[in-house]
């Protein structure tokens, strides 16, 4: 399978790999955590020192989630980075 033959490849490749592969176990546990009938519309893109940065599919899920930024926050923080403080949202349509 070519998803086995990726993660065999090592440098770049395998490290890129590896962060995909951690942030899509990051996006199940958070909305396992967030248990709101839109998180399947949001995503956390990227941990970008001590800012999270969720991508929206629209802004009325962008303006849910602003609501909830204080928990996103205090969550982030205790699961994935003690640096985090600072929520940024990007509304990213489905293309």
């Amino acid at each position: 399978k070519l998803s086995d033959w990726l993660h065999r490849q090592s440098g770049a490749l395998q490290e890129i790999l590896s962060r995909t592969d951690h942030l899509v176990q990051v996006n199940r546990a958070f909305r396992d955590w967030l248990r709101e009938p839109w998180s399947d519309s949001i995503r956390i893109a990227s941990f970008d020192h001590d800012t999270v940065v969720v991508f929206a599919r629209d802004a009325p899920t962008a303006t849910l989630l602003r609501f909830r930024a204080p928990a996103v926050v205090a969550y982030v923080r205790e699961h994935w980075n003690p640096a985090c403080t600072k929520l940024q949202i990007k509304v990213q349509p489905e293309t």
